[in-house]
């Protein structure tokens, strides 16, 4: 033990925190994912799952029992910006 009675740590271990027995949530995972797939593959329908499994994931977070909010917020935003992309694409292909 330290001054402060901290354990002292070895050198080159790192110390771990837990995260208080949250879980991540599943579908601000999901969201998080499509929306960097839809950003390299396919905007619109990627993009779409992300918009709908951030909102649903939003919805239903809870603090006491999940972690993980910014990544839905993060796949809503990003998912929006796959949409968007995928309509100036079409509008872009229509036009030339």
């Amino acid at each position: 033990m330290d001054e402060n009675n901290n354990p002292i740590q070895e050198p080159g271990v790192q110390n771990t925190q837990n995260n208080g027995g949250k879980k991540q949530s599943a579908l601000s995972i999901v969201s998080f994912v499509f929306s960097l797939i839809g950003l390299l593959i396919a905007a619109m329908p990627c993009g779409l799952v992300a918009l709908i499994t951030g909102i649903i994931g939003v919805a239903k977070f809870d603090p006491a029992k999940n972690s993980g909010k910014g990544l839905a917020i993060a796949g809503i935003i990003i998912g929006a910006i796959d949409i968007i992309a995928g309509i100036l694409n079409i509008a872009l292909q229509i036009v030339a």
